[in-house]
């Protein structure tokens, strides 16, 4: 699968040409579904009409390949991986961005449990594929709720976490620092930085 049909980014595609080669057609669809679900939610003016859309995805995520509904790319990129699935991780992001859009106000409560939805969604699928104990929860979850905050401004409450994310030195975990150093240094220098020296 090809991350160029994808809308990614420009710290996505870094991450992407980043990771394991193995695991990079499956790693594009999370990050690109994520990014789909973050615009609907930024678009919506109706949340009835951005549940629709939502409880479609669903449906169609669990239906079976072959009675997918046709000429969606991400829906034609699902059914051509065959390892990993991410099924499931694509079900988890509709969760936490659900959580978003049935709400009127972002709490911090409310803006942890998507955090923790999301982080788990993405970070956690990923360094679930490479094997071994890894944990990325404090990083996935700095990068879900900063990243937000980035997009969506002063709807998300001041984040209440002043303790600094990790930077993950493991060359295998090099995607997920890209991608969290990308909301803390917009600029991009530092992420460039590490993603050629992992310092």
């Amino acid at each position: 699968m090809d991350a160029s049909n994808f809308e990614l980014s420009p710290p996505q595609r870094l991450a992407i040409a980043y990771s394991m080669s193995e695991f990079r057609g499956a790693f594009a669809l999370l990050l690109a579904f994520d990014a789909r679900l973050a615009d609907i939610v930024d678009r919506t003016s109706e949340p009835m009409i951005a549940q629709m859309k939502f409880a479609w995805w669903y449906d169609a995520i669990a239906s079976d390949p072959g009675r997918r509904p046709k000429g969606e790319p991400m829906l034609l990129a699902l059914g051509e991986l065959t390892v990993p699935r991410v099924d499931a991780p694509m079900q988890q992001l509709l969760d936490a961005w659900s959580l978003l859009l049935a709400a009127d106000d972002w709490t911090n409560e409310l803006v942890g449990r998507f955090a923790s939805f999301r982080s788990t969604a993405i970070f956690g699928s990923y360094a679930g594929w490479l094997g071994g104990d890894h944990d990325v929860s404090v990083i996935g979850m700095a990068w879900a709720s900063a990243d937000l905050k980035q997009r969506f401004g002063a709807k998300v409450p001041n984040l209440q976490s002043k303790t600094k994310a990790p930077v993950l030195t493991t060359r295998k975990l090099r995607p997920l620092s890209i991608l969290a150093l990308s909301v803390v240094h917009p600029s991009g220098g530092k992420m460039l930085w590490h993603a050629l020296t992992g310092r």
